[in-house]
Order: structure tokens, then C-alpha cells, then sequence
């Protein structure tokens, strides 16, 4: 490892990064929710996509782009940031759960 000081530095760059992104994960479930951390969590994606760009590491692929955009939408409609107007999507959605325990709990 010593004969190759660029790969030591980068393995001690990816134990830190990795660090600090789980110690602000804890801290933002924590003090947030884990459906806001998961939502943070595709940044992750797209900053180290960007970075590897920008050394140069990879080639721009226009399928990368449209796999993060699929990507982030789905994690946008997983976490109900977002929520699709179609009846099958809506029925389970934290709104009309709760909108049908009140229904529930007034008969009774």
C-alpha cells in the first residue's frame, strides 16, 4: 500500500467520507425522519457521480443522468414527497390511512 501513495489516500478519503456520512445520517434521522435521510441520501449518489466526472475517473453517459433521475423520483414517491394522482398509487398513502382510521374510529 505504501508503494502506491494515491491509492492509501484515497482509501483513507472513502473510511472519512464514509464516517461522516453515517454520523449526519444518525444525527438526521435522529432529528429528522429516516424517509428525509433516504431522500438525502440520493445526493450521495449524484455528488460522487460528479466527482469521479470531474477527475476524470468516468466518461459522461447520458443513461447515468436518466438512471439518477429515476432514481431520485422513485425515492421521492416512496418517501410520499410526492404523491401520484392515480387512484391504486393513493389508496395507501399516509394521508388516506389516517383519513380511514378517523372514518373507523367515529362509527365506533
Amino acid at each position: 500500500m505504501v508503494d502506491y501513495p494515491s491509492a492509501l489516500a484515497c482509501s483513507v478519503f472513502i473510511i472519512i467520507s464514509i464516517a461522516l456520512f453515517n454520523a449526519t445520517g444518525v444525527a438526521i434521522t435522529k432529528y429528522a425522519s429516516a424517509a428525509q435521510r433516504s431522500t438525502i441520501d440520493t445526493s450521495r449518489t449524484l455528488l460522487i457521480w460528479m466527482v469521479s466526472l470531474g477527475l476524470g475517473w468516468e466518461d459522461f453517459l447520458a443513461w447515468e443522468l436518466l438512471g439518477f433521475v429515476f432514481l431520485v423520483i422513485g425515492t421521492l414517491i416512496y418517501n410520499e414527497i410526492v404523491v401520484v394522482p392515480i387512484e391504486g398509487m393513493m389508496k395507501y398513502t399516509k394521508v388516506e390511512m389516517a383519513k380511514r382510521n378517523e372514518d373507523t374510529s367515529k362509527e365506533a
